[in-house]
C-alpha cells in the first residue's frame, strides 16, 4: 500500500540504479621519504635509511562521479546499496628539488562499497 502524498510534496519514482557526481576542495598533507638500503640483516631481511624526506600542507580539489545500485528489500524499497566511485584528485603541491611551491600531485582513487 502506497501511503499518502503530502501537500507540496512530489514523489519521484524509485529508481534501482543512479548516478551521481561529488566533489569538493580542502587542505592536505603531504608526507614523502626517500629510503636507501643500507644492507641486509643476519636473516638477509633488507634494512633502509631515510636519506631524506619532505612534507608539505597545499590546497586541492576533487571531482569524481559514481554509481548505485539499490538492492531490492521485501517491497522493493530496500536503503542498501552497492556503489563505485572515481574521483580525479588534483594538490597543489612542490616537488622534492623544488622549494617555491611549484608542483602538482594528481590521482584517480577508484572506490568500491556498500552503503545502507
Amino acid at each position: 500500500m502506497k501511503p499518502p502524498a503530502l501537500p507540496g510534496v512530489i514523489s519521484l519514482p524509485k529508481r534501482a540504479n543512479s548516478v551521481y557526481v561529488t566533489g569538493g576542495g580542502g587542505y592536505y598533507h603531504k608526507s614523502t621519504n626517500f629510503n636507501i638500503l643500507a644492507g641486509y640483516d643476519f636473516t638477509g631481511y633488507p634494512v633502509y635509511v631515510t636519506a631524506n624526506s619532505f612534507s608539505s600542507n597545499q590546497a586541492g580539489a576533487n571531482l569524481g562521479v559514481g554509481f548505485t545500485h539499490r538492492l531490492g528489500g521485501v517491497y522493493g524499497d530496500g536503503k542498501m546499496k552497492l556503489f563505485g566511485e572515481a574521483r580525479y584528485v588534483y594538490i597543489h603541491t612542490p616537488p622534492i628539488t623544488d622549494t617555491n611551491g611549484l608542483g602538482t600531485t594528481e590521482l584517480i582513487p577508484v572506490t568500491f562499497g556498500v552503503r545502507w
